[in-house]
């Protein structure tokens, strides 16, 4: 009678655990909730930034804006690009225009990756090949 109980309650518990399982899982695949950061904004805060992650993101934008996809970005594909933000692409494509090493007008593949290489190497103060959210350049706030 005794090994009976015991058999129905460990069924019972394991037959709780399976059932509870995939609610628990679903539960951790959640993103995190929203908290205020520091400064009371509720943007989550940008994960720290390597050179390989900067030079894709910008790498990314340049591929966009060859139109031609001749790995060189003339001024005019830049200000194709740049849509409503203006005719110099706005901060990205302020930033290709000012990886124009040799001042020719046009912005090279290589010209963009060095010219992001230099910049990281800028903002990384500790030099520990990550820019962390300190190091990142402060803006202002949006909308004022």
């Amino acid at each position: 009678m005794r090994l009976s109980i015991s058999l129905r309650a460990a069924t019972s518990a394991i037959a709780l655990i399976a059932c509870a399982a995939p609610a628990f899982a679903a539960v951790q695949d959640r993103p995190p909730r929203m908290r205020p950061n520091a400064d009371g904004s509720m943007m989550a805060p940008p994960a720290p930034m390597t050179v390989d992650r900067m030079l894709e993101r910008s790498l990314e934008q340049f591929d966009r804006l060859d139109a031609n996809h001749d790995g060189v970005l003339t001024q005019a594909e830049i200000q194709a690009g740049s849509g409503d933000r203006g005719p110099r692409g706005g901060p990205g494509g302020r930033m290709l225009q000012g990886a124009d090493a040799d001042g020719d007008g046009q912005v090279t593949r290589a010209e963009v990756e060095a010219a992001v290489r230099a910049r990281f190497d800028r903002m990384d103060a500790n030099h520990d090949g990550v820019i962390t959210r300190d190091e990142m350049p402060q803006r202002p706030p949006m909308g004022g």
